[in-house]
C-alpha cells in the first residue's frame, strides 16, 4: 500500500458487509450552516418531513408507509425508516430532488434502509465485546441508539489518513451514532464509501440482505472517546485475525413488516408489541484472579509439540508481522501473534484477557506468562547444548 495508489481504490474497512446506490442522499440531519433553518426534533434529530404531502414538484404519488428497523431507541421501541414520499420530501427540503426520478424511490428507500441495517449489525458485532449472552439472559439489555447525525464534510481521522497518506478513495459520508449500552452512551462513527465499478452488479436489497449491493462498504467502529473504546478497538481486529466472529444473535431484535402511515416524521413511531427493559443493572458474577501458568515441569518434547503448534496455528499472525507496512498496521499484527501463542501455551491468562478486556493488567499477564515460557524454551535449549 503507497501514496501512489489511485484515488478510486477502494479504502480497507472493518466491515465485510457491503450495500447501495452512490447518491442515496439518507434524511439523516446533517450539519447545517449558520444561517440554515433548523427546524429539528430534539428526540431523533431529524427534521419534520411531511408524509402524506406530495410536493409541488411531484407527477406521481408516492407511498407513505414506513418500515420498521432492527434498531432499538432508548424508549424500547424500534426507529421507522421513512416513507418514500418522506424520502423525497427530504430530498426537495435538500435541494437535491432533481438528482433522483420518483419512479425510482422504492429502490432509493429500499437501499437507504438495507445500508441503516449493515451498518447497525457491525455496530453490535463492537458491542457484542461488551455484553455476552449470559449477561444478556440474566439482564436482558440491548444496546440502542439514542441519537444520530450526518457529518459528510468532515473526515474522521482512519478516513483522512488512508485518503491523505495511502491514497485511498475519501468517503461520501459520514454517521455518528450515539449508542445507550446500559446507562453509558458511546459514540460510533460510520464512513461510507461507493465503488462505481461494483455499481454495476447492485441489485434491490432486502431489509438484511448483505449481498444484493456491492457498490457501498460501510466502516462503522467507536470512537475513540474512552479507554474502553481503545481497548476494543485493539481487541476485534485481533479477533478477525483469529477468525473469531462475534456473536450478535442474543442483541438482535425482529421488526415488524410496515408500520401505519403517518404525517409527520418527527413525532410518531410506532413501538414492538414486546418492549425491551431498558438499562437495568447487570447482575455479573464476579471473576476470579488468573492462576499463573507455570513452566517448571515443561520438558523437551513437550517444548518441541508446543512450538509446533505455534508455528502451525499462527502462520497466519507471522505472516502478518511480516508483511505489515505501517506503524498501526504491526502493532495490531503484533497484538494478533501474542494472542495467537498465548491461546496455546498460556491458556488461563489469554481467557482472562478475553474475559477482562478492561482491566489494564490484563495484557500484561499474557506477556509476563509468555516471557516465562520463553525463559524456559531458553533453559531446555542450553541444557540440551550442554549434553551435546
Amino acid at each position: 500500500m503507497g501514496s501512489n495508489q489511485s484515488q478510486t481504490q477502494e479504502p480497507p474497512t472493518s466491515s465485510r458487509m457491503s450495500t447501495t446506490a452512490r447518491t442515496s442522499p439518507c434524511p439523516v440531519m446533517h450539519k447545517k450552516g449558520k444561517n440554515e433553518e433548523s427546524n429539528v426534533n430534539p428526540a431523533n434529530q431529524m427534521p419534520d418531513i411531511p408524509n402524506k404531502v406530495q410536493s409541488s414538484e411531484q407527477t406521481r404519488g408516492l407511498s407513505t408507509e414506513r418500515v420498521h428497523s432492527t434498531i432499538l431507541k432508548p424508549s424500547g421501541e424500534t426507529w421507522s425508516y421513512p416513507s418514500p414520499q418522506m424520502f423525497y420530501n427530504a430530498l426537495v427540503r435538500k435541494g437535491k430532488a432533481q438528482d433522483v426520478r420518483e419512479e425510482d424511490m422504492d429502490v432509493i428507500v429500499a437501499v437507504h434502509n438495507n445500508m441503516n441495517e449493515l451498518a447497525w449489525h457491525d455496530v453490535l458485532r463492537w458491542e457484542a465485546l461488551r455484553t455476552s449472552v449470559s449477561e444478556t439472559k440474566d439482564s436482558p439489555s440491548v444496546p440502542t441508539l439514542s441519537k444520530f447525525i450526518g457529518r459528510p464534510n468532515d473526515l474522521t481521522p482512519k478516513a483522512w489518513v488512508l485518503s491523505n497518506i495511502f491514497g485511498y478513495q475519501k468517503p461520501f459520508d459520514r454517521h455518528d451514532w450515539t449508542i445507550e449500552r446500559n446507562g453509558q452512551s458511546v459514540r460510533y462513527v460510520v464512513d461510507f464509501y461507493y465503488d462505481e465499478e461494483k455499481g454495476k452488479e447492485d441489485e434491490t436489497p432486502g431489509l438484511h440482505d448483505i449481498h444484493a449491493v456491492k457498490s457501498i462498504s460501510i466502516d462503522a467502529r467507536p470512537a475513540i472517546d474512552s479507554f474502553e473504546s481503545l481497548v476494543d478497538r485493539i481487541q476485534m481486529p485481533i479477533l478477525e485475525l483469529l477468525g473469531k466472529e462475534p456473536d450478535i444473535s442474543h442483541l438482535l431484535v425482529e421488526p415488524e413488516a410496515v408500520t401505519q402511515s403517518s404525517d409527520s416524521s418527527s413525532a410518531e413511531t410506532v413501538g414492538m408489541e414486546e418492549q425491551v427493559s431498558m438499562c437495568p443493572i447487570k447482575r455479573t458474577k464476579p471473576k476470579p484472579e488468573v492462576v499463573p501458568t507455570n513452566f517448571d515441569g515443561l520438558n523437551a518434547e513437550e517444548l518441541s509439540s508446543l512450538s509446533n503448534s505455534i508455528q502451525t496455528k499462527c502462520a497466519k499472525a507471522f505472516a502478518e508481522m511480516n508483511k505489515c507496512d505501517s506503524e498501526e498496521k504491526c502493532q495490531l499484527a503484533s497484538f494478533g501473534l501474542t494472542f495467537c501463542m498465548a491461546n496455546i501455551v498460556c491458556s488461563n491468562e489469554a481467557t482472562f484477557l478475553e474475559e477482562n478486556p478492561n482491566k489494564k493488567d490484563s495484557f500484561d499477564k499474557v506477556t509476563n506468562c509468555l516471557s516465562r515460557f520463553e525463559d524456559r524454551a531458553r533453559m531446555i535449549q542450553q541444557q540440551k547444548n550442554d549434553k551435546i
